[in-house]
């Protein structure tokens, strides 16, 4: 399913479901940067605010 398809199905704007699409990329590249650093998981999810 494409990101256009998701607001005929669900119900949800398209503006909304970009924004927790941008929001989930960004959060990706913290816990890549911060496992790249040679944090530990357990680190990583004590650091991060989820």
């Amino acid at each position: 399913m494409r990101i256009k398809q998701l607001p005929e199905r669900t119900g949800v704007p398209s503006p909304m479901l970009r924004y927790y699409e941008e929001s989930q990329v960004a959060i990706g590249k913290q816990i890549c940067s911060l496992l790249n650093a040679g944090l530990t998981t357990e680190i990583v999810r004590a650091v991060l605010p989820f």
